[in-house]
């Protein structure tokens, strides 16, 4: 091979690779997404979980406490429905506790799930800047095509290590596989941060204005 056919050869491998990595950093987008929306999913039903059994806790107290107080005077139907319903109480309290923070060895509680899915979307953003970091080395002419296939080869070994890690609802996969609805919401978190640069350069300027 010449090094005219090498340098066509170079180029075009490299525009596929840059094809193929920056379809790897969206999909590593819409992961986060996902599973943020996951982990915001559970979070809310732990809090709302947590909020009955405090009720349900504080109804077994109280119907246990009328229960023994018409105990003691004199036991009739009335005080051993309260009882009965009090025990009734105490019980869905500890099993709506044990499904909001509930042992994992047993059952993933809702806590645990959102916590996951966290440290999911965390894993995915990660990878996604380090496909947007090899995209952006690719006009580094000093490179080979090696390189670039060793840069994408380390991409899906790091997404084959975090597929596993948890498990998203079939209707969250089917929200985000609307690419305009991925594409808003990156949208909207670049436009968060070019508003926050420029709140930060017109933070600057007043601050040298206020020196001078």
């Amino acid at each position: 091979m010449t090094e005219a056919e090498y340098s066509a050869f170079k180029l075009q491998t490299r525009k596929e690779y840059e094809h193929l990595i920056y379809e790897f950093e969206l999909r590593c987008h819409k992961n986060a997404l996902i599973n943020n929306h996951e982990a915001s999913t559970y979070a809310r039903r732990a809090y709302l979980t947590e909020i009955v059994a405090a009720i349900m806790g504080a109804f077994a107290v109280t119907s246990l406490g009328v229960w023994l107080a018409q105990k003691t005077a004199d036991y009739s139907v009335y005080a051993a429905n309260w009882g009965y319903l009090g025990i009734f109480a105490v019980g869905v309290a500890f099993v709506l506790q044990f499904i909001s923070k509930g042992s994992e060895r047993v059952l993933p509680s809702f806590s645990k799930r959102a916590e996951g899915h966290i440290k999911a979307a965390g894993a995915w953003q990660m990878l996604a800047q380090k496909a947007m970091s090899y995209r952006i080395r690719l006009d580094n002419p000093t490179l080979d095509v090696k390189t670039y296939a060793e840069w994408y080869d380390d991409l899906i070994t790091q997404k084959e290590e975090l597929n596993p890690i948890v498990i998203s609802h079939g209707a969250t996969f089917q929200k985000y596989d609307d690419p305009e609805v991925v594409y808003n919401e990156l949208k909207k978190r670049k436009m968060l941060l070019i508003r926050y640069k420029e709140l930060d350069e017109a933070n600057k300027v007043d601050n040298l204005a206020e020196k001078l």
